[in-house]
């Protein structure tokens, strides 16, 4: 809802009163006097009649003109209303999510047993499909996995995609 009658006319109105009640101030001057040293000081008024007037209220033609050449010389400020309550509460920012690294699935094979044929480690290996897979060191396995080392306790497999190796012990899987 928009006021009848705009913010900066009321500060100019307030000031006009103010300046109202400080009167003695304010007094019509003499446009003939010469004097620099008259123009300069506060005119008081020498007549108590007139001096009880401007003290209690100035004359109401008076206001009017002092009203008028104050709203013409009032400035225009591009400063706005500094007490509007249209500013938008800040937003707070989205925190990026970290993404997990992925990891390797697990090893989808199960581990039957090994057998030592010379220097080489061959294990063997069932699959989800019942088929039995033999495996030696740096052998792929179905392009996916990659026997790295066999000992044995534990057989090193590098995942292809991701580039992740895993230990596999073998005492725990039998």
């Amino acid at each position: 809802m928009k006021p009848a009658v705009s913010k900066p006319f009321i500060a100019v109105v307030c000031v006009i009163c103010a300046a109202g009640a400080m009167g003695e101030y304010f007094a019509p001057q003499a446009e003939n006097s010469g004097n620099a040293a008259e123009l300069a000081a506060p005119v008081r008024p020498k007549d108590p009649q007139r001096q009880a007037q401007a003290v209690d209220a100035p004359a109401k033609g008076d206001l009017r003109d002092r009203i008028k050449r104050l709203a013409m010389r009032a400035p225009q400020s591009d400063v706005g209303d500094l007490f509007a309550a249209d500013i938008p509460p800040p937003v707070a920012q989205p925190q990026p999510k970290r993404l997990a690294r992925a990891a390797a699935p697990a090893f989808p094979f199960t581990y039957m047993g090994a057998l030592q044929d010379g220097d080489a480690r061959v294990v063997f290996l069932t699959s989800a499909d019942d088929r039995v897979i033999t495996a030696r060191a740096n052998q792929t396995i179905d392009g996916v996995y990659r026997i790295e080392h066999i000992d044995a306790h534990t057989m090193t497999v590098n995942y292809l995609p991701l580039h992740q190796s895993q230990s596999i012990p073998l005492d725990r899987l039998r």
